[in-house]
């Protein structure tokens, strides 16, 4: 299953160290006034650095998502997969 993600972010399995289900938390400037509401992403860790994200509003999460088959809780962090 995660050799079918890979894909999805476009890179060989090979160059995955991790992939993960990251929430980004709403962020408010000096006087209060939010300046981004906050999303949903899954992020493929590369074993070269990178750091390469789908986020919610891109097709590609819900391909993902039903891969998965798992509902994913909107206000955590997880690990989905490591290289060992």
């Amino acid at each position: 299953m995660m050799k079918e993600i890979a894909k999805i972010f476009s890179l060989p399995f090979e160059d995955i160290q991790e992939i993960t289900y990251e929430i980004g938390k709403p962020m408010y400037d000096h006087v209060g006034q939010c300046i981004f509401e906050g999303a949903a992403y899954f992020v493929a860790y590369t074993t070269y650095g990178a750091r390469i994200e789908i986020a919610e509003v891109d097709s590609r999460f819900f391909i993902i998502k039903e891969f998965l088959e798992i509902d994913l809780p909107l206000n955590e962090n997880k690990t989905l997969y490591i290289r060992s």
